[in-house]
């Protein structure tokens, strides 16, 4: 099941780059999601959580993710394997 809405957690440090990327994120999973489900157009809402934020621990997600990827699908990609 999709959720409609989003809440991306992130290091207090990025705030503002996270949310500069949400809507361009939030279009690519949509076109993404169209390609690979023929799902009718799909609307996802992103926001940044500005209460809770990760430790530079959490890190770790994004050194695992493929270097061939544009940042915008490593932003997309952690959010599908939170789901």
């Amino acid at each position: 099941m999709l959720e409609p809405e989003v809440e991306v957690m992130c290091e207090i440090n990025d705030v503002d780059m996270v949310e500069g990327l949400l809507e361009e994120c939030s279009q690519e999973f949509e076109q993404l999601l169209r390609e690979k489900t023929k799902m009718e157009p799909y609307r996802i809402k992103l926001s940044v959580d500005r209460e809770n934020f990760l430790d530079e621990s959490a890190q770790y997600l994004f050194n695992n993710l493929s270097n061939n990827h544009s940042l915008v699908e490593e932003f997309i990609c952690s959010i599908l394997m939170l789901q």
